[in-house]
């Protein structure tokens, strides 16, 4: 990337980039190339920024909806 001069790079979310978030991040730093990574942990491993939905929030959404439909409750689980 640095040969190719950009400017920036965005990492989507994926297996494989959660599992190099801190090697890309540390990339990213010692080449000053400005990356936007999709969560907070991408920010707090040294990524420039994060956006995204919150991980932790999702999960804990997800384990409510699987809750209440194994109790039966299957007509309108989500809110």
């Amino acid at each position: 990337m640095k040969q190719e001069r950009v400017d920036g790079f965005l990492v989507i979310s994926s297996p494989i980039a959660a599992l190099g978030r801190e090697p890309l991040a540390q990339i990213a730093l010692e080449h000053g190339l400005p990356g936007m990574f999709p969560f907070k942990l991408d920010a707090q491993a040294g990524a420039l920024m994060s956006y995204g939905a919150d991980a932790y929030d999702l999960f804990r959404r997800a384990g409510i909806y699987i809750a209440k439909s194994s109790k039966g409750r299957n007509r309108q689980i989500f809110p």
